[in-house]
């Protein structure tokens, strides 16, 4: 019985270790946009989406690295008031695929 107990205390350090050391906290995948990569993004993305939705002007954009293209997701603010993904609404995302050269390749609704 002192085995299982010494044991299973083992086994709550061990995951107590990992818990805490594979945990930490990771930089937002947009951290690495550098400013005026993401202001090229954003306008490429918000002509295309003003193009398409009446929303474009309370748009917020979330921008990653996906190969050599750019994921450019618009979401569509309806409570600015709010914090976080409460911001927003579900349906109003619209996710945008940019080339190296900052051109729209696709277009589609969703935030993938």
């Amino acid at each position: 019985m002192r085995n299982l107990a010494h044991s299973f205390a083992s086994v709550v350090a061990a995951l107590v270790v990992a818990t805490t050391f594979g945990c930490k906290d990771q930089a937002p995948p947009e951290a690495d946009v550098p400013p005026s990569v993401r202001r090229e993004l954003e306008g490429a993305a918000l002509a295309v989406l003003a193009s398409k939705e009446d929303w474009s002007a309370r748009a917020e954009f979330r921008i990653r690295k996906d190969g050599d293209d750019w994921l450019v997701t618009a979401w569509r603010v309806e409570n600015p008031s709010a914090k976080g993904d409460s911001r927003y609404v579900p349906w109003g995302a619209r996710t945008m695929v940019l080339d190296r050269n900052y051109r729209v390749t696709s277009y589609r609704s969703g935030p993938k």
